[in-house]
């Protein structure tokens, strides 16, 4: 699975069918890091950040 999708001006991703597909709900920690212009996002146990 892969996708591409915008993100809005409170860090959302606006495409949600490939979030669900991954299966990340509310409170998933996250891993954000930019690579050459790309945000690359991955479910990490350690993320600083949550799903919403």
């Amino acid at each position: 699975m892969y996708g591409l999708s915008t993100v809005d001006a409170r860090g959302r991703l606006a495409e949600r069918v490939v979030v669900r597909s991954l299966g990340w709900g509310p409170g998933t920690r996250l891993d954000i890091r930019e690579r050459g212009g790309v945000l690359i996002v991955r479910a990490e146990a350690r993320g600083r950040y949550y799903g919403q």
